[in-house]
């Protein structure tokens, strides 16, 4: 395996860069293996939830007191969004088709995802819910009525007192 080539190769370099600083007279004049010659290691996959996992972790969060853990762990859980897209997603990407009023389906563009490419994806109830809270909590309060206009931080959908949550926060929030 690529694991076992890269424990030998770096058994060796670290057994040549022994023999230079004992001064052994076998021991090669320039160094025979660079570190470009290790192998790179294969990234290990994320784990999982399993289903007890996620239905613990979405019933925390529809209890929390926190709007935006809540909207949080509904965005990443109800659409399969990464950290950074739901980080990045805008009011203006919330979209309806299907109809007006009562009959429009929500809907969130997610603009150019892991493969560079747009997506739409429906929201559901739970998440409008969340949305709705998050929203009514954190954007009632209108401090930036006297600018001639909104900062730009209010265009962001994840956006609390003037600033976007870190990618740590949102992953702080999952664990």
């Amino acid at each position: 395996t690529t694991a076992t080539c890269y424990q030998r190769i770096d058994a060796l370099q670290r057994c040549f860069r022994l023999l230079s600083l004992w001064q052994w007279p076998e021991a090669p004049a320039r160094p025979l293996l660079l570190p470009g010659d290790l192998p790179r290691l294969p990234e290990p996959l994320p784990k999982a939830f399993d289903d007890v996992q996620a239905a613990r972790m979405l019933h925390l969060a529809r209890t929390s007191s926190d709007p935006l853990e809540r909207l949080i762990i509904e965005l990443l859980a109800s659409c399969g969004l990464r950290v950074g897209e739901a980080r990045d997603l805008k009011l203006s990407d919330i979209v309806s088709f299907g109809g007006q009023g009562q009959a429009a389906q929500p809907w969130l563009h997610v603009p150019l995802g892991k493969l560079g490419n747009d997506r739409y994806v429906p929201i559901g109830p739970e998440l409008q819910a969340a949305l709705d809270a998050f929203l009514a909590a954190e954007r009632s309060s209108r401090e930036w009525d006297g600018l001639p206009s909104p900062p730009d931080w209010t265009a962001y959908v994840l956006a609390r007192k003037g600033r976007r949550p870190s990618k740590v926060y949102c992953n702080q929030v999952v664990q």
